[in-house]
C-alpha cells in the first residue's frame, strides 16, 4: 500500500485524533452497547463499501473487492496491535481476551493475505490513520482506564468488522464467501466476550 506524504499523513492524523475526543473522554464508562440491546448509530451500521450493489452480478468485484481486502486487513492489523498493548497493560481478564484477539486476528490476516495473493490483490500494511490515533490514545492509558478504553474500542470495531464480512459473504468468489461466513462467527464470539467483560466491569463498580 502506498504511503501518504508526511505532510498529508500528519494532517490526516491530526484530523483523526480530533474525532477521538469523545472516545478519550468517555472510556471510563461501560460501552453504550455492552448490554447488546441498543442499536448502532445509522452511520456505524452502514459499513457497505462504496459502489457495492448486492443485486449486481459484479458484487464485490474489481475496485470493491480491492477495497474490502484493504479495509479487512487494516482492521486486523489494528486488532493485533491493540492486543499486543493489552497484553502488557491490561488486567488478567483483559490479557486473556487480548491473547485470543492476537491469535485469532493474526490467523485471519494470514488467511486474507493468502487469498489476496491468489486474486492478485494488494492488502494493507498498516492500520488506518483513525485506528493509529486510537492506538496512540490507548498506549497512554493504564489500569482500569486502559481496560475500559480497550473494551470500548473492541466492541465498536468488532461491530463494524462483522458488517464488513457479512457483505463479503455475498461475494461470487466461493473461497472468500466461505472465509467470510467463518469469520463472522468468530467475530460475533469476540464481540459477545467483549460485551460480557464490559458488563462485568460495570457491575464490579456498582
Amino acid at each position: 500500500m502506498k504511503k501518504l506524504p508526511i505532510a498529508c499523513a500528519t494532517a490526516a492524523m491530526v484530523f483523526g485524533l480530533a474525532t477521538l475526543n469523545s472516545y478519550a473522554a468517555t472510556d471510563e464508562k461501560p460501552h453504550a452497547l455492552s448490554d447488546g440491546n441498543q442499536q448502532m448509530h445509522p452511520e456505524a451500521q452502514s459499513s457497505e463499501l462504496p459502489g457495492i450493489d448486492a443485486e449486481s452480478s459484479d458484487y464485490l468485484q474489481g475496485d470493491e473487492l480491492n477495497a474490502f481486502f484493504e479495509k479487512a486487513t487494516a482492521n486486523n492489523l489494528a486488532a493485533i496491535e491493540s492486543a499486543e498493548v493489552a497484553l502488557k497493560e491490561g488486567s488478567p481478564e483483559i490479557r486473556s481476551f487480548a491473547q485470543q484477539m492476537l491469535d485469532d486476528h493474526t490467523a485471519l490476516n494470514e488467511q486474507l493475505k493468502a487469498l489476496a495473493n491468489t486474486l492478485d490483490i494488494e492488502i494493507a500494511t498498516d492500520p488506518s490513520l483513525i485506528d493509529q490515533g486510537k492506538q496512540w490514545i490507548l498506549e497512554r492509558r493504564d489500569g482500569e482506564s486502559f481496560d475500559a478504553a480497550y473494551l470500548n474500542s473492541q466492541i465498536t470495531e468488532h461491530q463494524q468488522s462483522i458488517e464488513l464480512f457479512k457483505d463479503a459473504q455475498q461475494s461470487r468468489d466461493q473461497e472468500l464467501s466461505a472465509l467470510a461466513e467463518k469469520t463472522v462467527s468468530t467475530l460475533e464470539s469476540h464481540l459477545e466476550t467483549a460485551k460480557k467483560l464490559s458488563r462485568d466491569r460495570a457491575n464490579a463498580e456498582e
